[in-house]
């Protein structure tokens, strides 16, 4: 039986996926908030989404091509200090990438819900724009308290005295 998959929302759900992980990113290496380039980030994901309904595209290009997407989306929504700070960006999205896809994969095996599909790391739901809708303000909702709940729990601005003694010398 072929699935039927809609670009529409293939495109809608992978953007706001991708804009969720971007701000758990930008939370947990607790970088600055770019609103408006995370969103241009998350739109190019969804665009890039649409490469798994586009004729001819082999899954092996899809596998080379997902490096440098990952790399122009953190390079996008977030500010590069250096070399070292990108590497740690990078490598949180990537690791908030994989226990996404963890996640999902494991929901699509163990219960495959009706109108879920997963390819090749891409997920859709096949669901319509009022549960969209509703699913994607519980999410904001979620997002939002768990960043009171991380910034609660630890403080951004806090500075500490620190001095070191050496041989008789302190700094």
């Amino acid at each position: 039986m072929q699935q039927i998959v809609y670009a529409d929302v293939l495109f809608v759900i992978n953007m706001f996926i991708t804009y969720g992980m971007l701000r758990l990113v930008g939370i947990i290496c607790r970088s600055e908030k770019r609103h408006l380039l995370t969103v241009l980030s998350s739109f190019l994901s969804g665009l890039y989404s649409l490469i798994i309904i586009t004729p001819g595209v082999s899954d092996f290009a899809i596998i080379l091509s997902r490096i440098p997407v990952c790399i122009l989306l953190v390079f996008i929504s977030f500010r590069i200090f250096n070399v070292l700070h990108f590497v740690r960006l990078f490598s949180c999205f990537f690791m908030v990438n994989f226990l996404f896809a963890g996640i999902m994969f494991a929901l699509w095996y163990l219960f495959s819900p009706k109108g879920m599909y997963y390819n090749n790391g891409i997920v859709y739901f096949n669901i319509n724009i009022d549960m969209l809708a509703v699913l994607i303000c519980v999410c904001y909702v979620f997002t939002l308290l768990l960043n009171k709940f991380i910034s609660f729990r630890t403080p951004v601005n806090t500075l500490y005295e620190i001095e070191i003694f050496y041989e008789n010398k302190s700094v």
